[in-house]
């Protein structure tokens, strides 16, 4: 259950938002919404395997640019050991509203990327749609997160 250890965490990269660290792109999208895009890393505190190759788990989520606390995430997902894959669902909680999305991949190499899309939000990020990527860290224990999105 290592791979799925590593897979929670890379999920949980998808974690915790802050103000601070989203930044609108350059150029609106076409349809007048502004992109933004976040980076985070999350931080492992806790994880459980279940039954039938899933797990669940939670992590602290920590601004890339300042490395400050700007929420929490819980994770769960299933691991497919005949395809070496994951598919990992995370609801970040931070200030001002939560993230919701899923990201998806294999495990064929050290330099695992998992990519996937922002499902729904709630307050600033009501209505948001997008992409994630989620590359584990530090042996799985950490999860960088890259989340653009528009609302």
């Amino acid at each position: 259950m290592k791979k799925a250890a590593v897979a929670a965490a890379a999920l949980v990269g998808v974690t915790a938002f802050t103000g601070a660290s989203v930044a609108p792109a350059a150029t609106p999208s076409s349809a007048g919404k502004a992109t933004h895009t976040i980076r985070w890393m999350a931080t492992e505190t806790a994880s459980h395997s279940l039954p039938k190759n899933s797990f669940v788990g939670t992590d602290v989520i920590r601004s890339v640019r300042t490395g400050k606390v700007v929420g929490y995430d819980c994770v769960t997902g299933v691991f497919f050991p005949t395809t070496n894959g994951a598919r990992i669902q995370f609801a970040a909680s931070v200030k001002g509203g939560i993230l919701v999305g899923q990201v998806h991949g294999r495990f064929t190499s050290n330099d695992v990327v998992l990519h996937g899309r922002i499902l729904r939000g709630t307050g600033k990020f009501a209505g948001a749609t997008g992409t994630v990527t989620a590359q584990p860290r530090g042996g799985g224990e950490k999860t960088l997160l890259v989340i653009h999105y528009t609302v």
